[in-house]
């Protein structure tokens, strides 16, 4: 039932660095987040990064969830707290564009 689902987007576009963190649910019954990463012109890498720490707290200890450099799509389903997106070697004007679907939430 499509109104147990909330989609989330993370844009990353003109510079390299790190996206806002972006707060899923960890106590999901059963955790499970899909993504969809488009790409747009060139980009040498993305990371979508998790965290089990609070990011409004002090700073967050990143880890790697997913990479690439090309548009793709998967699913993870480690719990985390929160995740954002990093990039490297974006194209001024283009960038990255990551959407997140987590089942139950």
């Amino acid at each position: 039932m499509a109104t147990n689902y909330r989609a989330k987007e993370i844009e990353r576009t003109e510079s390299d660095g790190s996206s806002d963190w972006i707060l899923l649910n960890p106590r999901c019954a059963e955790f499970n987040v899909g993504y969809n990463v488009v790409v747009t012109g060139t980009v040498t890498s993305w990371t979508i990064e998790g965290t089990m720490d609070d990011p409004a707290g002090s700073t967050p200890r990143a880890f790697s969830v997913a990479t690439g450099s090309a548009s793709g799509a998967g699913s993870f389903t480690t719990p985390v707290l929160a995740v954002r997106v990093t990039t490297v070697g974006v194209t001024a004007g283009e960038g990255v564009l990551v959407q997140l679907l987590q089942a139950g939430y």
